[in-house]
């Protein structure tokens, strides 16, 4: 799904456009490895959405200033 969302982004394709080059196209069908099902534009745009609701919840969650410096420690004693 996340190839189908950047073929409409590069080529400015509407949902219903994306499922019709998908279906047309033999270098779409190669970008996505020929899959055996095809989604509809209604899933598209479900996906996207759910996709854009996701990043919004990420942007909302506390950043830990001590996370990046623990990990460092961590990969220390490790090595």
């Amino acid at each position: 799904m996340v190839k189908i969302l950047f073929l409409q982004s590069l080529y400015n394709l509407s949902d219903q456009q994306a499922e019709k080059e998908i279906h047309d196209l033999i270098s779409f069908m190669n970008f996505l490895d020929y899959p055996d099902m095809l989604p509809d534009p209604k899933t598209i745009r479900f996906f996207r959405e759910r996709l854009s609701r996701m990043g919004r919840a990420l942007h909302r969650m506390p950043r830990s200033s001590h996370l990046i410096p623990a990990m460092r420690s961590m990969m220390k004693q490790e090595s």
